[in-house]
Order: structure tokens, then sequence, then C-alpha cells
């Protein structure tokens, strides 16, 4: 029994706190995102752009995302001078307020959007599920990489299937094999942990 709790509390999510403020603004909402340089999965910002009054960020896995702005022409004329291709970008759920949202971070200048799942396009970066086991625990992306599900995450994963769009984000994490997964069709995320077998 004691094995079983010190497991799960290792599978556990690492909490990093976002800040909050009344007005929505990339100034009043921030995580702190390590970086490391041995990360094998990182994501890019590609683009902005506006489909009817939605503003939407293209990362260059292909996944959109919905910005949450007061002004939304502000925010694009910022991501359209400030952003570029080679600037990094990280994912965590919202707290408190913002619970609802995901917030959007740029590594390079730090300037944070709260965003909402928006959809995807065909991208050479893409990145899906090829195999999951029936309660969650473990999956396989498209490119051969095997996942240790955190054991509360999994009462979403289970219900993740073969095929389903996946954006990997090292999020506020700081070990080198955690990772924020999220699943683009099912619209949440979980914590997971890259399986590096021995001699790696």
């Amino acid at each position: 029994m004691k094995k079983t709790f010190l497991l799960t509390f290792l599978l556990l999510p690492f909490c990093l706190f976002a800040l909050s403020s009344e007005d929505v603004t990339d100034e009043a909402i921030s995580f702190r995102a390590k970086t490391r340089s041995s990360s094998r999965f990182r994501t890019h910002f590609q683009s902005a752009h506006m489909d009817g009054r939605k503003l939407i960020i293209t990362l260059d896995d292909g996944s959109e995302w919905c910005v949450h702005y007061a002004n939304e022409d502000i925010a694009l004329t910022r991501l359209e001078s400030k952003w570029s291709s080679e600037d990094e970008v990280r994912l965590k759920e919202g707290e408190d307020a913002y619970k609802d949202f995901l917030v959007l971070k740029n590594r390079t200048n730090n300037q944070c959007y709260l965003v909402d799942y928006y959809g995807y396009v065909d991208s050479p970066k893409a990145c899906f599920i090829s195999n999951i086991d029936k309660d969650g625990y473990v999956l396989v992306s498209q490119d051969g990489s095997y996942w240790a599900i955190g054991y509360f995450d999994t009462f979403s994963s289970y219900r993740w299937h073969v095929g389903d769009r996946l954006t990997i984000n090292k999020g506020s994490y700081s070990r080198k094999t955690n990772y924020e997964i999220i699943n683009l069709d099912e619209k949440n995320s979980v914590w997971g942990g890259l399986v590096r077998w021995r001699g790696e």
C-alpha cells in the first residue's frame, strides 16, 4: 500500500502558480518555464491571423489556439511585430479564475495570453497517438516515444484513441522527462513522463 501511494505521489504533475488580476492581459498572467537545451520536444510559434472576430495563433505542430484578449487587433499587432517562428512557446492549464483556459507563453519575450482549443491544420511536425493501452497508463506517439501518464490523469487519457492529434509541450515542468500532453481532439491534457530506456 505504501508503495502505491509513493508511486501515485511521484506521478503527480509539479504545480507552479499562475499570476492573475481582474483584467485579462498578457501582463496579468504568467508562469515559470524552465529552459532545457536537451528537451526533445519543443513547440514554436508559427503565425497569427483573424478568423472573423477570433484571433488565432498557429504553432509549428499545426495546433491552433483562440486568444482571449480585450482588444484582438492590438494583440494581433503585437504578435505580428514581436513574435517570430524561432520563439519557443509553452502551454499550461490556467488556475483560479482562468482555470477554463490555457496559458500560452512566449519563452523569448515572456508575453503570455489566455487561449482555448480551436483546432489544428496539417503540419510535417504533427503529433498523434499510434498506440495506447485501454486504461490510459501508457501511450505511444507516432515517433515511437513511450509516455507514462500520471495516475489521476488517466481518468482523462483512458478515453483517448489511436489517431488522436496531440501537442507535446514542456509546459512549466523542469525535469527533463516531464511534459504536458494535450489532446486536441478530446480537448484536455495530462502530465506525461517520457520513458527513457536503459542506454539512452
